[in-house]
């Protein structure tokens, strides 16, 4: 039930006063996120095939979707991504894997990471080679958020990866 985790509720309310949102760790979606990259499985050195795993949300419903920035809310163990402050800006990354996979409710993969997809995240991503970004909850109409996955390696995402992702 994609509504009920990611989708507006209680804890979305923000008191001006304090904004305890940076802090707040969502166990079932950080549950998530490492299960996304256990899944990926193993290589034959036993490192993982699946470097990261984070699960963006939007920030602000309110605003068109082309002004909603996109908020990191869960994140694999290995991921450098901080919760809550990780924030994917239209103004700055308008190109991002990921604002493009949740404004589309498509899938954006990138078999080769090019050198525009890796300098707006390079210090987070450091050294990430090919991505995926999957829209969450657009079966029914507008992405609820984006699941978003690195690897090391090139072409590391087969189609049957993307069916298990989708």
């Amino acid at each position: 039930n994609w509504h009920y985790y990611m989708g507006e509720g209680m804890r979305d309310i923000v008191d001006p006063n304090m904004d305890f949102t940076p802090k707040i760790v969502d166990a079932v979606l950080t549950w998530l996120a490492n299960l996304v990259v256990r899944l990926g499985g193993k290589k034959l050195d036993d490192r993982e095939r699946w470097k990261d795993c984070c699960l963006l949300l939007p920030g602000d419903t309110r605003l068109p979707l082309q002004q909603r920035s996109l908020v990191v809310r869960a994140k694999s163990q290995q991921a450098r991504y901080t919760i809550g402050v990780t924030t994917i800006k239209p103004e700055r990354y308008g190109t991002s894997l990921c604002l493009r996979a949740y404004q589309s409710c498509n899938i954006i993969y990138r078999r080769e990471l090019s050198r525009e997809d890796i300098i707006p995240h390079s210090e987070m991503e450091g050294g990430a080679r090919s991505s995926i970004a999957v829209p969450v909850g657009a079966e029914t109409g507008q992405a609820l958020g984006v699941l978003y996955v690195t690897s090391y390696d090139t072409d590391a995402f087969s189609v049957e990866d993307q069916r298990v992702l989708r």
